[in-house]
């Protein structure tokens, strides 16, 4: 009995771990392509220059 209770805890930490890591996954990958997206659109930006006297 004690090593299917061990064998359930095991499997269901892991399960866990596996959707953990694909969440991570996925929040690092969108957020990476949401900066790659601002970095892009500040690059292209004509940049205006003001001289204050």
């Amino acid at each position: 009995m004690s090593t299917l209770i061990r064998y359930l805890g095991t499997s269901l930490l892991l399960f866990v771990l596996i959707i953990f890591l694909l969440t991570n996954s996925w929040l690092c990958i969108s957020r990476a392509r949401k900066n790659r997206h601002r970095i892009n659109e500040l690059l292209n930006k004509p940049i205006a220059f003001s001289i204050v006297l």
